[in-house]
């Protein structure tokens, strides 16, 4: 090995190190049998497992709080979409809301067997000395137009359904204010209309307001095509219509809803 040394002094500096580092080696080989060394390295070992341990433990804390954090974070999607459908719900509020008087003029909701519906409706014909009386459909809300399956409302809007419950609405208030109508008061195309109308009658229509496609066309400006039929079939899944068939009739009535 070459030396860089420029006097006595700096040569012998360079042994001393030398020498000091064969020192420390002598001391360290023999340390195996100092039990003073062997002690240190039992307790750093000690220490170094309790060290592993706690990392460990450390480890399972972190995987413990991802996955709550994924879970939050699943959490705040499902609220954000709450909140956008609460939303939505707030500013497609309906124009009628479902609900009824009864003859006392208590308020009662909407929800009323087939049975109960037919007297009611009977008893309220009665009261008025009319034959019959209008009874109003309920819109759809925001969670029954969701439940609706996709391949019935296809791209079907919720402002579309609700537009064409309130155009039916208008159909069967149309044709039951025709029959309140005195019969000396009806002009010849509302009295063929009644006619047509008892025709359309029959024991399972009884105390239950109905209307036809003929009905539709001829009391409002909508035309019954396969669109519109397709949602008075979501209109009777939904359990808002029902249809009443025989005599050659399909009729949509209005149904209980439970």
């Amino acid at each position: 090995m070459e030396m860089n040394t420029n006097s006595i002094e700096d040569l012998t500096q360079h042994f001393l190190r030398k020498l000091s580092i064969l020192k420390n080696a002598v001391i360290l080989s023999n340390a195996t049998a100092d039990q003073s060394f062997l002690d240190v390295k039992y307790s750093l070992a000690e220490l170094l497992d309790r060290v592993k341990l706690l990392l460990r433990s450390m480890r399972r804390d972190v995987d413990i709080a991802k996955e709550q954090l994924q879970g939050y974070e699943d959490m705040k999607i499902k609220y954000c979409d709450f909140i956008q459908h609460l939303q939505f719900a707030i500013t497609n509020i309906p124009l009628k809301l479902a609900t009824k008087k009864c003859l006392h003029g208590q308020l009662i909701p909407q929800v009323i067997a087939t049975d109960q519906c037919r007297m009611d409706y009977h008893l309220k014909s009665n009261v008025h000395q009319t034959t019959r009386s209008c009874n109003y459909l309920d819109f759809l809300t925001v969670y029954e137009f969701e439940a609706i399956p996709k391949y019935m409302k296809g791209r079907l809007t919720y402002e579309k359904m609700n537009t064409i419950i309130e155009q039916l609405d208008k159909v069967f208030s149309e044709k039951y204010q025709v029959l309140k109508q005195k019969t000396a008061s009806l002009s010849d195309v509302n009295r063929k209309r009644v006619e047509l109308f008892r025709v359309q009658e029959n024991k399972d229509t009884e105390g239950i307001p109905f209307v036809t496609e003929k009905d539709i066309t001829d009391l409002s400006s909508m035309k019954v095509d396969n669109s519109v039929r397709n949602m008075m079939t979501i209109l009777r899944h939904c359990n808002i219509l029902q249809e009443i068939r025989g005599g050659g009739y399909v009729r949509f009535a209005i149904a209980s809803r439970f």
